[in-house]
């Protein structure tokens, strides 16, 4: 019998705009879920620890630029690691790719963000980013909010599928730990209609 001492998950992004001006960015349900590894950690018996990772369904940001006007979005995903480790876990995330940019068919995308989860920045025209509200990121609180102005808040890059940002750490067992990620986007009316694409990957592993 194995030791699970990992976990991950897929997350679809599908971002769309309308030719009328409308950005929708969705959060489809996992595509699969895996386990991996074996051995001991913190208080475990060899056999007997584990961990999971699941998050909420889905979230849609949806953006109505107007002339002259900056429009974002802001919306939370709720990820939670289960855990009997006494060590804890670290949660991250990342693009499945070395590209962190949506796209689309035709080729146009929307690019992350520049900041980092240790130099966060604030969302500018026709990108989109995460935060949460710990860390470089400050402790908000992050409301969700629709198709309003850009937000004060600072935002960094999910990373690319060989440099993952951290989003979360513990140093207890949980049962579960849960953390809010917010995702926000904002565009204008020179981003492209289209429907943009990507897809992450939360991993959680054992301290």
């Amino acid at each position: 019998m194995y030791v699970m001492h990992g976990a991950a998950m897929y997350k679809r992004f599908v971002a769309s705009l309308a030719a009328a001006g409308a950005l929708a960015l969705a959060f489809g349900a996992p595509a699969h879920a895996l386990t991996y590894g074996a051995g001991t950690y913190g208080t475990c018996q060899y056999g007997t620890c584990s961990i999971s990772i699941t998050s909420s369904a889905a979230v849609n940001l949806v953006v109505n630029p107007v002339p002259g006007s900056v429009r974002c979005t802001v919306a939370s995903n709720q990820v939670d690691v289960s855990t009997e480790a006494s060590t804890g876990f670290t949660l991250t995330q990342s693009s499945t790719t070395a590209q962190t940019a949506l796209g689309d068919a035709g080729g146009a995308t929307i690019p992350i963000v520049g900041g980092t989860v240790g130099a966060p920045v604030a969302l500018a025209a026709n990108q989109w980013g995460f935060r949460v509200d710990s860390g470089a990121f400050g402790t908000g609180p992050t409301s969700a909010v629709s198709d309003s102005t850009i937000p004060s808040l600072t935002f960094a890059s999910i990373g690319a599928s060989t440099t993952p940002a951290l989003v979360a750490t513990t140093a207890a067992a949980a049962t579960p730990a849960t953390t809010m990620v917010w995702y926000g986007l904002c565009a204008d009316m020179q981003q492209p209609a289209g429907s943009y694409t990507g897809s992450i990957l939360y991993t959680a592993v054992t301290n």
